[in-house]
């Protein structure tokens, strides 16, 4: 199937070897010819973006991130204030973005990033919604453009998501941790001491993926850099249990989940629901709806542009 195709043109090597091998446990390094990506995302395609589109993207909110396009500067890990960039025009109650500023702020070392920039572009947005299906996941594309040599927008940390660079334009130098347990890095608020990191050089046309929990930062050494970040936001325990609430919250006993006047007693009744609920007709056939559910209702972007200038 193509959505399998894809994942394979990138690594060069079938689905199953990918999960089998690396899916969660560590990273791994694709060398590639420059022009390999130029058929789904170009640097031109991305200027275009960023002078026709980029005046009227919204700043990304730290706590409630905007499911649309936004845009975002960091320096040295380092979040540039909206003020550097944004005009305020009270009279219109309208903000935009000043994109000779932002020009400056890169020149100066800043990294810029347009979130879920696959909503501005309908072929990314189209490899995107094939990319993802294998992972059965929530799936978002951000672009990074450093244009400064010897620049980094942020200093060493790790991902609660897995991620896959491309790399469109340029060059960059990652450091990676090398971790057997990715997952137990999740509960570090630090990189472990005694950590060890490999220094890899993505170019044009070179793909990396790393898992969530794995340490990492890079930064651009002698030339400007514009790479893709797919964060494969992976569904857990968790999400399985938020599902199956929201399923209760459809059933019948709604107002019964609701009381207010909590007892003991209460307690065992919806524990007891719980069971039943889990339990008939089978429980089989309640974890394949699941999958089935998460299958159809992953979250991609609908295609959403701004009317480019003429």
């Amino acid at each position: 199937m193509e959505e399998k195709i894809i994942l394979e043109e990138i690594f060069l090597f079938n689905e199953t070897y990918f999960f089998d091998t690396f899916w969660a446990k560590q990273y791994f390094y694709q060398k590639g010819e420059p022009n390999k990506f130029d058929k789904w995302f170009t640097s031109d395609e991305y200027f275009t973006i960023v002078e026709q589109s980029a005046t009227n993207l919204p700043t990304t909110d730290k706590e409630n991130p905007n499911p649309n396009p936004s845009l975002r500067l960091f320096k040295n890990g380092v979040r540039t204030g909206p003020i550097e960039y944004i005009i305020k025009d009270n009279e219109n109650k309208k903000k935009t973005n000043d994109i000779d500023k932002i020009k400056i702020l890169c020149e100066n070392g800043a990294t810029l990033i347009i979130d879920n920039i696959m909503g501005l572009s309908p072929n990314l947005y189209k490899f995107l919604t094939k990319f993802a299906i294998p992972f059965r996941a929530d799936a978002r594309i951000n672009s990074y453009y450093t244009f400064k040599p010897n620049s980094q927008g942020f200093s060493l940390h790790r991902e609660r998501h897995d991620v896959i660079i491309l790399q469109i334009l340029g060059h960059k130098q990652w450091q990676v941790g090398r971790n057997n347990n990715p997952e137990k890095s999740m509960l570090l608020s630090l990189p472990p001491a005694d950590n060890n990191y490999d220094y890899i050089d993505l170019n044009r046309g070179d793909a990396l993926y790393i898992p969530r929990g794995t340490w990492h930062t890079a930064r651009t050494i002698d030339k400007q850099s514009l790479h893709l970040t797919i964060g494969i936001h992976s569904k857990t325990g968790i999400d399985f249990i938020l599902w199956l609430i929201d399923k209760l919250k459809k059933d019948e006993n709604e107002n019964f989940l609701k009381n207010r006047t909590l007892d003991v007693n209460n307690v065992k009744e919806i524990i007891s629901l719980l069971r039943k609920y889990i339990a008939e007709p089978d429980e089989n056939e309640l974890i394949k709806k699941f999958l089935e559910d998460n299958k159809k209702n992953f979250y991609i972007n609908k295609p959403f542009r701004f009317p480019l200038n003429s």
